[in-house]
């Protein structure tokens, strides 16, 4: 809001898609923690009934399946039988998404599944939250020519509203940008410079 795409918003939704998945909502200009400091915490959607009553030990349902983490085990799984364990273990969500880019076949159902992942969380996200945008960021920004547009199409005509979808321009800047307007915050101060910003 103060540094990136968003500026100017007073109400968006930062997307972070990395080893896990979780979200920041600003909501009139202000970071919205809800009542038990656990607003954002979208990893624990619920893509479908077949998870419920799955009971799971520190990652929610939907980073279990769209999380880089997750994207990364589902290509080992496919490509156990064709690759030695150690470029196995190697492999990262960003192998998938080059291998997409290339064409590999192999890749196709699960950037095709990520992205129905990630649509559904937009949908969700716009539904009850309503933001002027939704900015992607980690690891996933770093496709988002691969998953914008896609999500897009996927959530045409099934919300009443489209919302703005952006890759981050901060990288891996915004988490430290983000620790010193926090500090700031919290300063008895911080009237004065957000004043002067």
């Amino acid at each position: 809001m103060w540094f990136g795409v968003g500026q100017n918003c007073t109400n968006l939704v930062l997307m972070i898609v990395g080893s896990g998945i979780g979200a920041g909502v600003i909501i009139d200009g202000t970071v919205y923690r809800g009542s038990h400091l656990t607003a954002g915490e979208i990893g624990f959607l619920l893509p479908d009934r077949t998870h419920l009553g799955v009971r799971r030990e520190g990652i929610g349902a939907l980073e279990s399946l769209a999380s880089g983490a997750s994207i990364a085990a589902r290509a080992r799984e496919v490509l156990q039988a064709s690759l030695p364990a150690e470029k196995l273990a190697a492999l990262s969500a960003e192998d998938v998404f080059n291998a997409f880019r290339r064409g590999e076949e192999w890749s196709r159902p699960i950037i095709a599944d990520t992205v129905d992942y990630l649509a559904q969380t937009v949908a969700a996200l716009t539904v009850c939250y309503d933001p002027e945008m939704i900015v992607l960021s980690v690891g996933v920004a770093r496709s988002a020519d691969l998953l914008i547009e896609p999500i897009y199409q996927r959530i045409e005509g099934v919300i009443p509203i489209r919302p703005q979808l952006v890759a981050s321009n901060l990288g891996q800047r915004a988490a430290v940008l983000g620790t010193i307007i926090e500090t700031l915050y919290n300063t008895a101060d911080y009237y004065i410079v957000r004043k002067l910003s």
